[in-house]
C-alpha cells in the first residue's frame, strides 16, 4: 500500500508540473498539492485518493479531453487506494489503528477449514 501510495502521489506531482490546466486553475491546483503530500504520509488517505481521481477525471471531463493512458492508470490507482485504505505503514494506522476483520469459528466438527460454512 505504501507503494501504491507513493505512486498515486507522483503521477499527481507530475500531473501538477507538467499540465498548465492544472496550473492555471488555483483550487484545483491546491487540492491536488494537498493530495500529494496526504497519500505520501498516509494521512486521511480516503479522501486523498478522492481528491486525485477528481484530478484524474479533470481532463477527461472538458470538452477536448482526451484519454492519456496516465490518466486511466490514475484513475485505477486511486480507485484502489481509496477502497483498499491507507494500509499499515501510514500515519492514519498510527493515529486510528489497523483494523482486522475476524470471523467466528465453525460449530461443525467435520469442516476442518474452522471458517463458516457457506
Amino acid at each position: 500500500m505504501l507503494l501504491l501510495r507513493v505512486a498515486l502521489g507522483a503521477m499527481l506531482a507530475q500531473e501538477i508540473l507538467l499540465k498548465p490546466q492544472i496550473q492555471e486553475n488555483l483550487p484545483l491546483s491546491l487540492a491536488t498539492s494537498a493530495a500529494v503530500f496526504l497519500l505520501c504520509a498516509g494521512l486521511l488517505t480516503p479522501l486523498a485518493a478522492v481528491a486525485s481521481l477528481m484530478t484524474a477525471l479533470w481532463p477527461l471531463l472538458r470538452p477536448a479531453g482526451a484519454p492519456e493512458t496516465l490518466h486511466l492508470c490514475m484513475i485505477l490507482v486511486a480507485l484502489v487506494v481509496a477502497l483498499l485504505g491507507p494500509g499499515g505503514y501510514s500515519l492514519d494506522a498510527l493515529l486510528f489503528g489497523r483494523r482486522r476483520i475476524v470471523l467466528p469459528p465453525s460449530n461443525d466438527p467435520d469442516d476442518a477449514s474452522g471458517g463458516p460454512r457457506r
